[in-house]
């Protein structure tokens, strides 16, 4: 479980330095918006139903309610090591995007919680 946990920072920590340069090429602020709006993963944004959802600059909430992500982990019996993508990977990739960035994930359909919680803020 500690390599896969460290290969996933490494991997989450890669996408967002990769983001964070194509970003700024563009000229885009690296903020929690152009974060959410250009994610490098065209797919995540049909591959769950949210509510309650919030993007600003400073901050992005969002409530998964279902999930074709969770349901394939379910499907394949990868448990808690479908967690780690998340645990790991995307706050790992957020650090990377901008270290001004930090997400908080208290709940996971991955742990056995009834949705996923997503909450991203921006450090002043």
């Amino acid at each position: 479980e500690d390599i896969l946990r460290r290969a996933m920072r490494k991997w989450g920590a890669w996408r967002g330095k990769d983001m964070a340069e194509d970003h700024k090429e563009r000229g885009w602020a690296l903020n929690i918006e152009n974060f959410i709006k250009y994610y490098d993963d065209l797919s995540a944004g049909d591959g769950w139903t949210a509510e309650d959802v919030i993007v600003t600059p400073a901050e992005h909430k969002k409530d998964i309610v279902e999930s074709a992500f969770t349901a394939w982990f379910d499907k394949v019996g990868t448990g808690r090591f479908a967690a780690i993508l998340y645990e790991e990977a995307l706050p790992a990739q957020a650090k990377a995007y901008n270290p001004d960035i930090k997400l908080s994930i208290p709940m996971l359909m991955e742990r056995g919680d009834a949705l996923t919680r997503l909450s991203y803020a921006m450090n002043d």
